[in-house]
C-alpha cells in the first residue's frame, strides 16, 4: 500500500485514508480533515476576492436550492 505525506503537517498515512484532492493540476494529500480545512482556509484568505465571488455565489445558490428541496420533501402530504 502506498504511503502519502500530509502537505500541512508532514505526517505519513496510507492511501485510502485522509483527504486527497486535485487542485490546479497538483495532487494534495492531507492526513485529516483538520489539515485539509487549515490549508483551504489559508488558501481562501490569500486568493483575490474577485476570483472567488462568482463561484461562492453559485455554491450558495446551489445549497439554498438543496435546502428548499429537502424542506419540500419533509412537508406532510395529505
Amino acid at each position: 500500500m502506498e504511503s502519502l505525506i500530509c502537505v500541512v503537517c508532514g505526517r505519513s498515512f496510507h492511501q485510502g485514508q485522509g483527504v486527497t484532492m486535485e487542485l490546479s493540476g497538483k495532487s494534495l494529500e492531507f492526513h485529516s480533515k483538520d489539515c485539509a480545512y487549515k490549508f483551504l482556509r489559508e488558501l481562501m484568505q490569500q486568493v483575490d476576492s474577485d476570483c472567488v465571488s462568482g463561484p461562492v455565489k453559485r455554491l450558495l445558490d446551489n445549497y439554498e436550492e438543496r435546502r428548499q428541496e429537502a424542506a419540500k420533501q419533509k412537508q406532510k402530504k395529505i
